[in-house]
């Protein structure tokens, strides 16, 4: 303990030396010092939140956004994965793939008529009205096809209508890459109790430039 006591005691004395010899230097190069360090880069994240292209942060609501990226690295095989992802949104699954039900807010559906909307890039899905059972099924979009996951928090309905009181599920498609060729492919495979064999999935998406910077084709299976 005692090693330690004046060990403290010598380093104090070193410290403000150094602090004493850093205040003595020039003003000129400390200033060049500080401009020399590279400049510090924020991503910018686009969303279509209101309809049109814009960043994020100027976007004056509730938005949630998962990117291309982490859906890549998540691997997510139904609507239920994104709900780790974004907060307040709740999906309960009925085991079928499709038939989910939605809520953000805390606003669950009560009845037949969904709370939350769900879009394809500007395309409504679903039910406007209360007799469709739009409130038990939900799209299930295949994960090759989407850039890019929004959540809106409600209501927004002087944007996008009926059905989004608790809020709005948004899926921003990919658009085909005029220059470069990409194949995808991914497979599921999973075992049930007492089954006769196991569960298997395969999904695959291909971009395939026709003629380059003017015209691609895009499939998904």
């Amino acid at each position: 303990m005692v090693f330690n006591a004046e060990t403290r005691r010598r380093r104090a004395p070193t410290g403000l030396l150094a602090g004493i010899a850093l205040s003595s230097l020039p003003l000129l190069p400390v200033m060049a010092l500080a401009s020399s360090a590279e400049p510090l880069l924020l991503e910018e994240i686009i969303v279509t939140a209101q309809k049109r292209l814009e960043n994020l942060q100027t976007v004056p609501a509730s938005v949630s956004v998962m990117g291309g990226e982490r859906i890549a690295l998540s691997s997510p095989t139904s609507v239920a994965d994104y709900a780790a992802y974004m907060p307040g949104l709740v999906v309960s699954s009925a085991g079928t793939p499709g038939q989910v039900s939605l809520a953000l807010r805390g606003v669950a559906p009560v009845g037949p008529g969904a709370t939350v909307g769900t879009y394809i890039d500007d395309t409504p899905l679903g039910s406007s009205a209360n007799y469709a059972r739009a409130a038990i099924y939900a799209l299930d979009l295949f994960p090759y096809d989407i850039q890019q996951v929004e959540v809106l928090r409600g209501p927004q309905g002087t944007l996008y209508g009926a059905s989004t009181m608790g809020g709005l599920l948004k899926y921003v498609t990919r658009k085909p890459d005029l220059s470069e060729t990409e194949i995808r492919l991914g497979t599921d495979l999973s075992g049930t109790n007492s089954a006769g064999g196991a569960n298997w999935g395969v999904r695959g998406q291909m971009n395939l430039p026709l003629i380059e910077d003017r015209l691609a084709v895009q499939a998904s299976l």
